[in-house]
């Protein structure tokens, strides 16, 4: 392991608790030996994203429960109940909590003190150890607890932690992507938009992953923490950063160029740190990696190839394509002087490379034809005239359309009855080369994406425009399609994501950020049950939150109040305003008011709804927000209602006395009536008669609402 690595011990010995008898009381942080581990309730960790529970202590017993890690610190502590130690004398913890189904067994080294951050260097090298026995799960898991709230102060302050976050962060990008192909999982999609400034996107990098862990993080984290012996490590992973070939474009500079920017940042800082014999290696790797990129072989093996090979051939060819007198030998003298200081024996493996890539080179070199002038470039007024289309000619128009609905069966002919045998995605992009046709009263369009098969006009609209992307998102609202997490992540996707999606659109325009809120509104319905979220959904939803909140007594996550109304604020003069305030105005009202009237009509009216007619009195939703108001008090009406004539202490006398209607519900009641001054008689006419009837059932009643 590298510098900085916790290897796994016990969590009872490692903080200085000799045996697992011991272990309950040690950890309670008590010596009284009669303490039970009831009394003690002691909390830890499990440091396993997936740990298997026995009913005994022991490998062999039965299983009890398989405990799955999402990250949720606070939802997945479990107790600590009890310990002992099986035949083989391997310590064991019974545990409880209330995600399990009832007490359990796991080995010891599984569990550690729930306070602290150890447990998080022991998930982070478990993963690291074994990186391919992993599913992405396990990796998002383990970000997720890095992430964590409970947590991430303390990881912001460590270098050490703060690079084993990346470096877990790494292995989830890696594993995430492994198997995508041109259609992505929607919901590793979401989670890879959410991360920010850690990642960075680069299209088909390497013919493969296109996030990655961003540069600017890592050099983030190297430059807090410079003064930190941590600091070689970050160095070291920062300068074996992967480099994407393609931007070379079979350039030798650029070959040589890739170390100089990476490995050789890390020697020229520790010219005797530790890795320094590998960077040199990693130094000769990369410029033959990159090579085989380019040119499908080492930089070293075409020249090789080319030595030996007949005049005229391919391989003189592609050595010649690769200008070594004009860009390799000023390369390899840069890369030669960044050697600077390293000791001999380490940078010889590199010298020896480049002294025999430069013996190559000049025996190649006295086979190749000499190179031909490079032409002129063409004048401005010359390069003018190259452009100007031949008038003569007509231009076609090209018609490019895109799919708005949800897995569309595009159909061998015209036809909802004719065979499908292709599902056309959501956003897919095509242009048709035939013209529509109607059969049987609807419009039809070809798709040639897939061999000419056909789908309902209905189901297009004109790419690249903020209309398509409004009827995708006007379908998904207006539809009622079935919203199953997968279809309302893909919608989600395509007004959210930045890189596979059109959020650039999407923020220029009021109405399109506000069906971005209203889907993003939709698919937070359906995760569910919140508190049991897989790791992906958990670290999607928690990364947003400048836009989500998790309303912990209902375990449901909402788009937070302030995000609708930074928009409205944001697009104040925009005819779609009094639509964003009008959303926000009718969103969900968690609240944990316990039959209060004061906090009820703050939540559900003067937060909400009187917001919306305060700046719309005379708006197209007035008399329905009125409603909705109404609608939302009426139970106090018929509670203190219920409270006339009824016994002191019974239930219903209770019930209006812990309404607070004196003083508070009354203060809030009238302030109430205040913000409905500028609106119409008839619209607010249901809101104040509601409030007249409570107020005089309130006073009707009298002394039963005085508190006690």
């Amino acid at each position: 392991m590298t510098a900085g690595t916790h290897h796994q011990c016990s969590p009872w010995l490692r903080i200085g608790f000799g045996s697992a008898a011991s272990m309950v009381l040690a950890f309670a942080g008590t010596t009284n030996a009669t303490l039970s581990a009831a009394q003690a309730q002691t909390w830890g960790v499990l440091v396993s994203p997936s740990v298997a529970c026995r009913e005994a202590p022991s490998h062999s017993a039965s299983l009890a429960d398989i405990l799955t890690q999402a990250g949720d610190r606070w939802g997945e502590r479990v107790s600590v109940q009890d310990s002992a130690s099986d035949a083989a004398g391997e310590p064991w913890i019974a545990i409880d909590g209330q995600r399990l189904r009832g007490r359990c067994w796991v080995p010891e080294a599984l569990v550690f003190p729930a306070d602290g951050t150890s447990p998080l260097l022991v998930m982070a090298d478990r993963l690291l150890e074994a990186p391919y026995g992993h599913s992405p799960d396990h990796w998002v898991a383990v970000h997720n607890y890095f992430k964590h709230p409970a947590y991430s102060e303390e990881v912001a302050a460590s270098a050490i932690l703060g690079l084993r976050r990346l470096e877990v962060l790494m292995g989830a990008l890696r594993v995430a992507q492994l198997r995508w192909t041109d259609r992505p999982d929607p919901l590793v999609l979401a989670w890879l938009e959410s991360l920010g400034d850690d990642v960075e996107y680069s299209p088909e990098r390497g013919g493969r992953e296109r996030w990655t862990v961003s540069r600017r993080a890592l050099d983030a984290l190297y430059e807090a923490h410079r003064n930190d012996p941590v600091a070689e490590e970050i160095l070291w992973r920062i300068s074996r950063y992967p480099h994407d070939p393609e931007q070379c474009r079979r350039s030798l500079r650029c070959l040589f160029d890739a170390p100089l920017h990476g490995v050789s940042r890390y020697w020229l800082t520790y010219p005797e740190g530790a890795f320094v014999g590998e960077a040199v290696q990693a130094a000769i790797a990369q410029i033959d990696d990159l090579g085989s990129g380019i040119i499908g072989s080492s930089v070293l093996g075409i020249c090789e190839q080319a030595r030996a090979a007949e005049p005229d051939s391919w391989q003189l060819e592609a050595w010649g394509r690769l200008a070594w007198e004009r860009e390799g030998i000023a390369g390899a003298r840069s890369l030669r002087a960044a050697l600077g200081t390293v000791g001999e024996e380490d940078k010889a493996p590199l010298l020896d490379y480049l002294d025999e890539l430069e013996r190559c080179a000049a025996e190649v070199a006295v086979r190749l034809p000499l190179e031909e002038p490079e032409p002129v470039a063409a004048t401005p007024a010359e390069a003018a005239a190259d452009a100007t289309p031949d008038l003569a000619e007509p231009v076609e128009e090209t018609r490019e359309l895109a799919v708005i609905a949800s897995d569309v069966v595009c159909r061998s002919e015209p036809s909802r009855t004719a065979s499908g045998y292709a599902v056309v995605r959501l956003d897919e992009h095509f242009t048709p080369d035939r013209p529509d046709t109607v059969a049987g009263g609807e419009a039809w369009v070809a798709v040639p994406n897939w061999s000419g098969c056909w789908i309902p006009r209905s189901d297009a609209a004109p790419a690249g425009t903020a209309e398509h992307v409004l009827a995708i998102a006007d379908r998904f609202l207006t539809s009622g399609e079935g919203r199953t997490l997968d279809h309302s992540l893909r919608v989600y996707n395509v007004l959210a994501s930045r890189h596979l999606g059109h959020r650039a659109i999407v923020d220029t325009s009021a109405v399109l950020t506000l069906r971005r809120l209203q889907v993003l509104r939709q698919v937070l319905i359906v995760i569910d049950p919140t508190f049991h979220a897989p790791p992906l959904v958990r670290g999607w939803a928690t990364q947003l939150d400048d836009e989500v909140w998790l309303w912990s007594i209902g375990a449901q996550w909402l788009v937070r109040d302030d995000t609708f109304l930074r928009t409205y604020e944001a697009y104040r003069e925009s005819p779609r305003a009094e639509e964003i305030l009008w959303e926000f105005a009718t969103g969900p009202t968690p609240n944990d008011c316990e039959g209060s009237f004061g906090c009820s009509a703050t939540v559900g009216v003067m937060n909400k709804l009187a917001r919306y007619w305060s700046d719309y009195p005379r708006g197209r939703q007035v008399a329905r927000a009125v409603e909705i108001a109404a609608a939302r008090l009426d139970g106090f009406l018929k509670t203190c209602e219920d409270a006339r004539g009824a016994e002191p202490g019974s239930r219903a006398a209770n019930r209006w006395r812990w309404a607070n209607w004196d003083p508070d519900g009354a203060e809030v009641a009238g302030e109430m009536r205040a913000t409905l001054a500028d609106v119409g008689e008839a619209d607010k006419a249901p809101l104040l008669a509601l409030l007249d009837g409570v107020d005089q059932c309130a006073a009707a009643i009298g002394g039963i609402n005085s508190r006690r």
